[in-house]
């Protein structure tokens, strides 16, 4: 099944918005492992790249909990009103 191509001149400006996110937060990426080899080569951008890997999937982690204890949250006042 195919996705719906945005049909507003609003969804256009949102599309644009998120490819900037996206391709903003890949140069940072890519500016930020530039800087760990120009400072140490190799060896500082395997370390520097775990880094960055273990920051981004503590971030979608945490992510992950708020919203679980949300959905646990929005459960419980169900049952409660029932």
């Amino acid at each position: 099944m195919r996705g719906q191509l945005p049909q507003t001149g609003l969804d256009w400006i949102a599309d644009g918005f998120l490819l900037a996110i996206v391709g903003g937060i890949m140069l940072a990426f890519w500016l930020y492992l530039r800087t760990a080899y120009k400072l140490g080569g190799w060896p500082r951008v395997r370390r520097d790249f775990g880094v960055a890997i273990v920051a981004i999937l503590v971030f979608f982690l945490e992510r992950i909990l708020e919203n679980a204890s949300i959905s646990n949250l929005e459960q419980t006042v169900r049952d409660l009103l029932k």
